[in-house]
């Protein structure tokens, strides 16, 4: 399960984080409400935990301004608040649950499991393992997620697409002409300088030596020895 941790307490957070991490979420830390939003935003979260008081957009805005757009992951609410108002506002903008501070780690855990056992029901959903991994990388095609070392980075559609076809391959060449066919079909201008800017920004972040190889003239090459279905 993909977790976004939003908390601007940063040894908390980062506490948190760790003890999240040992549970077997991957998580993502973020320590003002713009980014939080932004990472929101990006759709690549089974559940959020936000803190009521972050700076630059407080916990209550970043909840109001996903739930307008009509983003509906789940999120708990944190909070040092103890009032009964600020619990009302928080579950009438859309949280779905709230914890107040300090709380015990395993009632936080415990909050996200019985959230995660919701989603599963009403999606039908089984847990499984797809995870494909080279060096201290992982993809999940299926949740279209890249970690390192557990912790998600930001890949756009197109990298992800990109990356699925060459591991999925892994050991043979894949021309170019194949991946501006299969991941550019449908856009109106696909050229090969589109293809080699987002392969050098996946090269960027997955930092591996070697591990995407251009065969000049002809296309791309995953070693098979690399890649652990």
């Amino acid at each position: 399960m993909r977790l976004l941790l939003a908390e601007d307490d940063l040894n908390l957070g980062e506490g948190l984080l760790e003890a999240l991490q040992k549970e077997g979420l991957i998580v993502n830390l973020v320590s003002d409400g713009e980014a939080a939003q932004t990472f929101i935003e990006s759709g690549l979260y089974d559940i959020v935990v936000l803190d009521i008081g972050m700076p630059i957009k407080t916990g209550l805005e970043v909840l109001r301004n996903v739930r307008n757009k009509g983003i509906k992951v789940p999120i708990i609410l944190l909070t040092a608040r103890d009032g009964l108002e600020d619990r009302i506002k928080g579950l009438d903008l859309g949280a779905d649950d709230y914890l107040t501070k300090p709380f015990e780690l395993k009632e936080l855990v415990a909050r996200i499991k019985a959230i995660s056992r919701r989603i599963d029901t009403r999606s039908g959903k089984k847990s499984t393992k797809e995870e494909i991994k080279f060096g201290d990388y992982g993809f999940n095609p299926s949740s279209e997620t890249v970690t390192k070392d557990g912790v998600i980075i930001p890949v756009s559609k197109k990298e992800l697409a990109l990356l699925a076809i060459l591991v999925q391959n892994a050991g043979r060449v894949v021309p170019k002409t194949q991946l501006l066919e299969e991941v550019y079909s449908t856009d109106k201008e696909m050229d090969t300088n589109t293809l080699e800017v987002h392969m050098h920004n996946l090269r960027k972040k997955i930092n591996i030596p070697n591990f995407i190889q251009t065969i000049r003239g002809v296309g791309y090459f995953v070693q098979k020895d690399k890649v652990v279905k």
